[in-house]
């Protein structure tokens, strides 16, 4: 019965984000910036965040840093 709950919760969510035009970053994309920002090339980086920034970005953690 949970499992339903569950998957019923994952749809609706789903619906609302692709009508909404919510889009995550892939994993692909995450580790880029990862690697991006780990080599210090900040041009790169900066780079990088306008080809995959769609405007409707989550927010990870209240820390410009993080």
């Amino acid at each position: 019965m949970k499992k339903i709950v569950v998957d019923e919760d994952l749809a609706y969510t789903t619906f609302i984000q692709r009508e909404s035009m919510i889009r995550h970053h892939s994993y692909n994309e995450e580790m880029k910036q990862y690697e991006l920002v780990g080599s210090g090339d900040i041009e790169a980086v900066n780079l990088s965040e306008n080809e995959i920034d769609y405007g409707n970005s989550g927010t990870l953690s209240s820390d410009p840093l993080r």
